[in-house]
């Protein structure tokens, strides 16, 4: 069980120096003096089975994370303590919340777990109580808490979908609208058309030239341009248009050069329609 615990060192730790014989001589009953060599003592995750005092030495603490231990503590005290220092909490779930390493030789006060606990309810139960509400307490308020930031998380990402869902319906509302706008459009159109201003021949001249833009257009067989080619065409093409008596003649101009037009194609319709 290793070196024989004394209750005149344990009174020398500040964990232990209000105790009177009688409670040190049972820790000392139910403990023993431990050394520990460079290298781990307990690790996260495991059962924990025993407390731990720190006599003489240096110890690490380290807590799992991302796949790697993280150092959280650092320390020569004397009296420092870790291991199942909450044994005596009933409902607790026992197991060591953190990995503990000494970097060189140590002694240690080490108590079994269920000896631990005892002591701690035979002799300060009303500590024991108060100690056992604020784990229980806390534990309650940090599951509501997780629980609302879960609800707001979830609400956050239904704000988003809902966001991402009416972009689409919007556009087809949108889209919808354009369609019935130039469908009225059309039936004006065919209205004039009923009216018989125009001859057959030309009309089906224009739906041909027509025909040729859209392919043209959906197919991109556009003249590979420099800004200044785009300019000079631009100018020439308003020229054409405001020569002809076209109103907004300079805001078709940039539309046809872009559609890969140019002033050949709109003599052509002139052309057809003289005929």
């Amino acid at each position: 069980m290793g070196e024989t615990c004394l209750p005149s060192e344990l009174r020398t730790l500040f964990l232990f120096e209000a105790l009177n014989d009688e409670q040190l001589q049972t820790l000392c009953d139910n403990g023993h003096i431990a050394v520990f060599e460079p290298g781990p003592i307990i690790t996260e995750g495991d059962p924990a089975t025993c407390f731990y005092v720190l006599i003489d030495g240096e110890l690490v603490m380290s807590k799992h994370s991302g796949g790697v231990d993280i150092e959280t503590s650092r320390t020569s005290q004397r009296g420092v303590y870790c291991g199942a220092w909450s044994a005596y909490i009933p409902g607790e779930e026992q197991i060591y919340q953190a990995s503990v390493r000494v970097t060189r030789p140590s002694r240690f006060f080490v108590l079994d777990a269920a000896a631990f606990a005892k002591f701690m309810r035979d002799e300060f139960p009303m500590a024991v109580h108060l100690l056992e509400g604020h784990m229980v307490g806390g534990r309650r308020q940090r599951q509501l808490i997780g629980q609302r930031e879960k609800l707001l998380a979830l609400g956050t990402i239904t704000a988003g979908l809902t966001h991402q869902l009416n972009n689409p319906a919007a556009a087809t509302a949108r889209a919808v609208a354009d369609l019935h706008e130039k469908v009225a459009g059309m039936r004006h159109k065919l209205a004039l058309l009923a009216g018989g201003k125009f001859p057959p021949e030309a009309l089906r001249t224009v739906v041909s030239l027509q025909d040729e833009v859209a392919e043209q257009v959906a197919k991109c067989r556009c003249e590979r341009l420099t800004p200044l080619e785009v300019s000079d065409r631009e100018d020439e093409m308003g020229d054409w248009l405001e020569d002809h008596g076209i109103a907004a003649a300079w805001d078709y101009a940039p539309v046809f050069v872009e559609a890969g037009l140019d002033i050949g194609w709109l003599e052509r319709i002139e052309a057809s329609l003289a005929d």
